[in-house]
């Protein structure tokens, strides 16, 4: 069904097409979210930005060290070695409605790692939350194995909220400068009761990187979507000085182009990325982390 939007001739700078040309996308919104509730759980797909991929394009699975890679892959930043904290918040399209924030903490927990995260989307129409917790440990040489739980609650104006459980398995290996990371998420769910009865999709990620020397990596991951066809995820990272980093990398499955810029300095990171959709236009997002590890390396990693 194709929507028809009220068009305005000749706009001057004061008229409506000028002061919001994003309101056919807010239309849009409005109408899947409010009309068809149904559509809401095919919303709660991502876990909001993750902050050590800002700028090309692909998650945390494959991550040994950072903390956001606990949310798409409960066995990663399994080699931390002290605790470090992760924030980030992406806005996208300009839409307050798109606005994404997390939080994540990683880091040793007697013979295991832990991890806990926390993300949120949406403002007034439609909004998701999601917190959760894992643990990682060693296996088998250089593999280890993660296990997770979380909850979600979403909300959608007029129609009330609801939540669910779900479980996420993990594998991680780190084997000389490449890592490999491979993940299920809600692999076991309860209902959206509230909303007929749906479980969240099933998602799966198989990613790798592959450091080619001290300054620059490669990345590679497939994310899986039940319902959804496969996509491709490939980026680059690229650290021009001691301190400064760019990034750049394509989404296949939205055909987004990804762009990022990365700050050192001792244990903490600022990030910044751009990214572009064929049609709705730029997102922006941005966050900061503390990671400390010996001299502040591995906050470059």
């Amino acid at each position: 069904m194709r929507e028809t939007v009220p068009r305005v001739r000749n706009p001057t700078p004061d008229s409506p097409a000028h002061q919001h040309p994003s309101v056919p996308v807010q239309l849009l919104l409005v109408v899947a979210l409010i009309l068809f509730p149904g559509f809401a759980r095919g919303m709660f797909e991502q876990r909001g930005p993750v902050l050590s991929r800002l700028g090309f394009a692909c998650t945390a699975a494959a991550d040994p060290l950072h903390p956001a890679a606990r949310a798409y892959n409960p066995a990663g930043a399994a080699l931390r070695s002290t605790w470090g904290v992760s924030s980030a918040f992406s806005r996208s399209f300009g839409l307050r409605e798109f606005d994404r924030f997390r939080i994540d903490a990683t880091g040793p927990a007697g013979p295991a790692n832990a991890g806990v995260w926390f993300s949120s989307f949406g403002r007034e129409l439609y909004s998701e939350r999601a917190a959760g917790v894992s643990a990682s440990t060693r296996l088998l040489g250089p593999v280890h194995a993660g296990a997770g739980i979380s909850y979600g609650q979403l909300r959608v104006r007029n129609y009330g909220s609801d939540g669910f459980w779900s479980a996420d398995l993990g594998l991680f290996a780190q084997v000389r400068s490449v890592s490999v990371g491979g993940s299920v998420l809600d692999v076991a769910s309860t209902p959206l009761s509230d909303f007929g009865e749906h479980v969240p999709r099933r998602k799966a990620f198989l990613a790798a990187s592959w450091r080619l020397d001290d300054r620059i990596s490669l990345h590679l991951e497939a994310p899986f979507e039940q319902d959804h066809p496969a996509a491709i995820r490939a980026g680059v990272r690229a650290r021009l000085f001691e301190a400064l980093e760019v990034r750049a990398g394509y989404d296949s499955a939205s055909e987004r182009l990804h762009l990022g810029l990365a700050v050192y300095w001792r244990w903490f990171a600022a990030e910044g990325a751009y990214d572009h959709h064929p049609w709705l236009g730029w997102s922006e997002a941005f966050g900061v982390s503390w990671l400390p590890e010996r001299g502040g390396s591995e906050a470059r990693r």
